[in-house]
C-alpha cells in the first residue's frame, strides 16, 4: 500500500499526468483500505455526478449566457 500511496503522490505532483490515472489509483487505494468514502468520491469524479446529486462545491460554478436571440418572425432579444 505504501508504494501505491507514493504513486498517488507522484501523480498528484506531476501536472503532465492525466487526472483520471490519479483517480483510478485513488479508487484502488479505497478498495485496499476498504474505505467506502474514498471509493465513492473517486468513482463519482471519474464517472460524473448525477444531476443535482451531492455535487461538491468545487464542481459548482456560475456562468452567464450572452447572445443575440432571434425567435419567430425575427423577434429579437439583443445582448445589452
Amino acid at each position: 500500500m505504501s508504494a501505491l500511496l507514493d504513486q498517488i503522490i507522484q501523480l498528484a505532483e506531476d501536472s503532465k499526468q492525466p487526472v483520471p490515472d490519479l483517480l483510478r489509483k485513488c479508487l484502488r487505494l479505497g478498495h485496499e483500505l476498504k474505505n467506502e468514502r474514498l471509493k465513492t468520491w473517486a468513482t463519482l469524479e471519474l464517472n460524473g455526478y448525477a444531476s443535482g446529486r451531492d455535487v461538491p462545491n468545487y464542481r459548482i460554478l456560475s456562468a452567464n449566457a450572452y447572445g443575440n436571440f432571434i425567435g419567430p418572425l425575427y423577434a429579437q432579444y439583443p445582448r445589452t
